[in-house]
């Protein structure tokens, strides 16, 4: 799943940049302090690639995951497929009890002309917000956002939302008093 936003949303939130090129990740670390909940909170976020050469090194950033988000592209069908056949199993061997945010992410992208036309003429479609609603139902996410990383005030309202449903769901560690917060992308 190469290729799906997660890079350029988390540079969007966390940055507010956004990247023009595509630029393949392997595994890069972002820290954002914030106030949330009335309280300074230290934003651990890892985005990992999905390229299959580095399956074997993404559950080394697994433990002590608050949240996963499990990022897919409005715009491209396959990648909605591999939530289901390597995301969401990936995620729930290595962490069974951990939230999950599923993301549909270039949401900019899903009424452009040239785009609709290419996947017209491989005879597909954008992804539809039902179609990520069942997926959210299917693999039990806290939360479906759909976002662009071209409007990143939208994506932090929502993303903040998911946090605090997130936290719902969750049993209290008691050596994690919630100043710091760890998210895994994929």
């Amino acid at each position: 799943m190469n290729a799906v936003g997660k890079t350029n949303l988390l540079n969007s939130y966390i940055e507010n940049v956004f990247l023009e090129r595509y630029t393949p990740t392997t595994f890069e670390e972002y820290i954002n302090n914030r106030i949330f909940d009335n309280k300074p909170v230290n934003f651990h976020m890892i985005d990992t690639s999905g390229q299959e050469v580095f399956d074997h090194i993404r559950p080394f950033c697994y433990p002590q995951t608050d949240l996963f988000l499990i990022c897919f592209s409005l715009i491209d069908p396959a990648s909605l497929k591999n939530v289901w056949k390597k995301w969401y199993p990936e995620v729930r061997t290595h962490c069974p009890n951990t939230p999950v945010l599923l993301i549909g992410t270039k949401l900019d992208l899903v009424e452009d002309k040239v785009i609709l036309k290419n996947l017209t003429e491989q005879k597909r479609t954008p992804i539809t917000y039902r179609q990520g609603l069942a997926m959210r139902k299917k693999i039990g996410a806290v939360d479906y956002l759909e976002c662009s990383a071209l409007s990143p005030n939208q994506f932090e309202m929502d993303f903040d939302e998911a946090i605090v449903l997130s936290q719902k769901c969750k049993k209290p560690k008691p050596w994690n008093l919630k100043f710091f917060y760890r998210c895994c992308l994929y």
